[in-house]
């Protein structure tokens, strides 16, 4: 009897050593996965730039930190912790010039674009527009790239683009109409009776900011990809950009100007963000 329990002794023991060291390696690796993705962040870059030029990041606590100054247009990259990708933020400048976040650390210039006016980054793909109304590729070479010229639109005047999940270029020309590009062929779509100023794409969704006949101030349409006619969602917007989770930014033009909103994935409500003011003129996500 005390041979075997001794035996039933030792291998408890034997368990219990082997349970501790099982939660120790579990608790390792954990630590180790930690300590290699800490430095990158958990939520997309989420810009607003308000009119005097100021650009504020969305910080993972929740609040709006001065990134820079001098600011025309933005959009944002993201890490993705589940591919291992990460996509460069991208700004233009008051002169026009472009820079690109490199490694969620340093700004450096992109060259090829010297009178910018919007550039925008997704499915890792970057475009720009500039002063003169054409659309440019951004090019990677090392840590960096420029941007070079593609087909263009043809006999359109572009001054705003945003590039959906595949990397296709959506851009709005300056009659308020819209265009994309798949496979280098421009698709114009079907909003006739509506004059966009904005345009919006990501989670697989594509927004713009219109005018309407007979409608007091832009709203906010979503495209159908079924029939290729915009939606109205039934609320105001003026500038207007998804991030990588979903969450739809607008910023009003009309009533309570220049306020910042936004609609998370999956939700109905509308939220009114009164940490970031009444100055907002352009979004970057």
């Amino acid at each position: 009897m005390k041979k075997v329990s001794f035996l039933v002794l030792m291998l408890l023991i034997a368990m219990s050593l082997f349970n501790c060291s099982q939660v120790m390696d579990f608790g390792a690796d954990a630590s180790e996965s930690g300590d290699t993705k800490a430095e990158f962040p958990t939520v997309p870059q989420v810009y607003r730039v308000e009119a005097d030029g100021k650009a504020y990041l969305l910080g993972s606590d929740g609040i709006w930190h001065l990134e820079l100054s001098a600011v025309k247009a933005i959009d944002g990259g993201i890490w993705d912790r589940n591919s291992g990708r990460y996509w460069n933020s991208f700004y233009v400048n008051e002169s026009g010039r472009i820079f690109e976040k490199v490694n969620l650390s340093k700004w450096v210039p992109v060259y090829g674009v010297y009178d910018g006016v919007d550039v925008a980054t997704n499915g890792g793909q970057t475009y720009a527009v500039n002063a003169g109304g054409y659309v440019f590729k951004y090019i990677s070479v090392g840590s960096t790239g420029w941007f070079t010229w593609i087909h263009q639109v043809p006999g359109e005047f572009l001054v705003k683009v945003d590039v959906d999940d595949q990397g296709n270029p959506w851009v709005v020309t300056k009659t308020g109409k819209v265009y994309f590009n798949r496979d280098n062929v421009w698709y114009k779509t079907n909003n006739e009776k509506l004059s966009a100023i904005d345009i919006g794409c990501g989670d697989g969704r594509v927004y713009i900011s219109a005018h309407a006949q007979f409608v007091t101030g832009p709203r906010l349409y979503e495209y159908n990809p079924e029939n290729g006619l915009f939606l109205n969602r039934g609320v105001e917007a003026h500038a207007i950009d998804v991030d990588k989770t979903g969450t739809v930014w607008t910023t009003w033009a009309y009533f309570m100007a220049g306020s910042l909103h936004y609609q998370k994935k999956g939700t109905l409500e509308w939220i009114l963000d009164t940490s970031a003011g009444f100055q907002n003129v352009d979004l970057g996500a």
